[in-house]
């Protein structure tokens, strides 16, 4: 009775950090100048040609993104962990090391290194200027390339997952079979895989839906930047109007998916498979390590190349940090409540789920992976909703607290699924030998449960926190007066030509959030958590 009382308190807990902010998203779309409801607010902005305009301009380049990284991500993800290619440990963390890059320095980055007249730069930006109110064929490419490269990496941290679920038996039959590696992959290893593909490639899609940096940077706007225009210029109620329709379509999507794959998904968490013989490359080992180089040289290389070239000298960047130091610590102050928050609702959330079955179960998987579908400039309107009201913001909206809040609630998912990997390193007779022995619920969590999860915790908030350092587009909206993140600062100063300064800044932020990063997935492998 105790365990599904606490069950019940996480899941209330997990659905109130996530859906309290898209009902208060929803009551300000609804909201009229009298205080009532109406549906003004929806008729005007929707009412309106521009809008489906912006807002077809968003799915194009979010399901050509989506394409991309699955085209790119999938086969990366299937050398790296199904088959016997040289340093297939190191190809993996590489390949998933992209998602601390934040997406707006990568387009930074690609214009840094193309000069003034390239053809890179031919690509990216000049076949983006809207002529007559379109933009050229060149101009989607262009932004369909960067949102794509930034965003691959979660197509390769899912379906990498997914690969080292595959059933053993099932391979070993159909290598007994005398399949080859190509018909084994084709019939067994990617049908097996596709759960994770689909969750990779909905996970770009509405993150690219959400992005309105990249298309903005690069001269094609879309549904996202129009949200954050209205916003910016006092017409809140029209800006969550407006926000309301990718947020139903990509929420839609996502429940689908649940409903599809749910069983799948619990399964896969709580799945204990052999370690699968992988796959041998034979001749293809050397055409696959190319592959994967330019992979990690298009994700990693570039953004990394082009930030340094921008720095300028040592004493440059010296001079440019130096003014940004109270922003840096605005920056690891919001980050590291962030990373406490959401570690402490993780750890108990993700204990939930993986002690827990039926429609409990499913009903905290499907919220805890809600905050990827979530448009980052909803949940942050809605957030900022939530948190205007006299006592939340003398409380957490007034400082930093926001900052760590909004982080915290869009990086949940991360924590929970950290979560999960804790409370499955805990052997359940473990507890129930303690419990017999006479050790009283304090006594367990701090001798066996605490010692168990720790390390897993632990990387759960150096991830949190490595995300919380860059993020921008929900940051942007719950900055309150005085207070920027490095991230703000950067954004601010993006299409101002200070080429050197946003580099530095950039820099600074990439070296903690690798740090931290880095050290998370490190404890993770050590640990053996790979799937």
């Amino acid at each position: 009775m105790q365990s599904r009382a606490r069950s019940a308190i996480w899941l209330a807990v997990l659905a109130g950090a996530v859906l309290l902010p898209l009902a208060a998203a929803m009551r300000g779309a609804l909201a009229g100048p009298d205080g009532g409801i109406t549906l003004s607010n929806f008729t005007e902005v929707w009412g309106a040609a521009l809008t489906w305009k912006l807002f077809a301009r968003g799915l194009v380049v979010s399901a050509g993104a989506a394409a991309l990284a699955v085209v790119l991500g999938v086969p990366y993800a299937y050398l790296a962990a199904s088959t016997d290619l040289p340093g297939r440990g190191a190809w993996e963390v590489l390949g998933i090391c992209g998602i601390v890059i934040p997406s707006y320095t990568v387009v930074m980055s690609w214009l840094n290194l193309s000069g003034d007249s390239t053809w890179v730069r031919t690509f990216l930006a000049e076949g983006m200027a809207l002529r007559g109110g379109a933009a050229g064929a060149m101009g989607y490419l262009g932004v369909i390339w960067i949102l794509g490269v930034s965003y691959v990496p979660f197509v390769v941290l899912f379906s990498a997952a997914a690969f080292r679920l595959t059933d053993q038996e099932a391979v070993e039959a159909a290598r007994a079979d005398g399949a080859s590696g190509l018909q084994v992959f084709a019939r067994i290893r990617l049908p097996a895989a596709m759960t994770g593909v689909a969750l990779g490639a909905g996970a770009v899609f509405a993150l690219a839906l959400g992005d309105y940096e990249i298309p903005a940077a690069l001269g094609l706007e879309t549904i996202s930047w129009e949200v954050l225009t209205l916003w910016t210029n006092g017409r809140g109620a029209q800006a969550l109007a407006m926000a309301a329709g990718p947020t139903l379509l990509v929420v839609a999507l996502y429940a689908l998916y649940a409903v599809a794959c749910g069983r799948s998904m619990a399964l896969a968490l709580s799945a204990e498979r052999g370690r699968v013989r992988p796959e041998r490359l034979g001749g293809w080992s050397w055409p696959a390590v190319c592959f994967c180089g330019l992979f990690v040289a298009a994700t990693l290389g570039v953004p990394l190349t082009g930030l340094l070239t921008g720095v300028g000298g040592p004493a440059t960047f010296l001079r440019n940090v130096a003014a940004v130091t109270g922003h840096l610590g605005t920056t690891l102050v919001a980050a590291c409540g962030a990373a406490v928050l959401a570690g402490v609702v993780g750890l108990a959330a993700g204990g939930m789920i993986a002690r827990t079955s039926g429609l409990a179960r499913g009903a905290a998987v499907f919220l805890a992976a809600m905050p990827m579908a979530v448009p980052a400039a909803a949940l942050g309107l809605g957030l900022h909703a939530v948190l205007n009201r006299p006592l939340l913001y003398e409380i957490a909206g007034s400082g930093a607290g926001a900052l760590a809040l909004g982080a915290a609630v869009r990086f949940l998912p991360f924590a929970v699924f950290a979560g999960v990997m804790a409370a499955r390193s805990v052997p359940t007779d473990l507890e129930d030998a303690a419990r017999v022995d006479g050790a009283g619920p304090v006594a367990v969590a701090m001798r066996i449960c605490l010692p168990l999860t720790l390390p897993a915790t632990i990387a759960g908030v150096l991830i949190v926190f490595a995300l919380s350092v860059s993020e921008l587009q929900v940051t942007n909206i719950l900055c309150p007066p005085g207070y920027q993140t490095l991230a703000v600062h950067l954004a601010d100063r993006l299409h101002t030509g200070e080429v050197e300064r946003v580099s530095s800044v950039a820099v600074v932020m990439l070296c903690l959030a690798a740090a931290s990063g880095g050290a998370g997935l490190a404890i993770l492998r050590w640990k053996g958590y790979r799937s």
